[in-house]
C-alpha cells in the first residue's frame, strides 16, 4: 500500500468495516505521512462518476498513547 493509497482508504467508508485495511492504512500514514493531503475518487450511489467535482481534504493519522 503507498501513501496515496493509504489517504484514499481513509476516505473510503468501507475501510472502517475491515479493521486490518483500516490499521494498515493508518499505521503506514503514521509512518510516513502523518497529515496527508487527499482528494478522494468521485462517487455517486452508482459508482464513479467523473463528472461529479471533486475536493480534497486533510487526513491525519496522529492518535494519542
Amino acid at each position: 500500500m503507498s501513501v496515496a493509497q493509504a489517504g484514499v482508504t481513509l476516505a473510503d467508508p468501507t475501510a472502517y468495516a475491515d479493521e486490518d485495511r483500516l490499521h494498515r492504512a493508518l499505521d503506514l500514514l503514521r509512518r510516513e505521512a502523518p497529515v496527508h493531503w487527499v482528494t478522494p475518487p468521485a462517487t455517486t450511489p452508482s459508482g464513479p462518476s467523473p463528472a461529479m467535482p471533486t475536493s480534497g481534504r486533510w487526513n491525519g493519522a496522529v492518535t494519542s498513547s
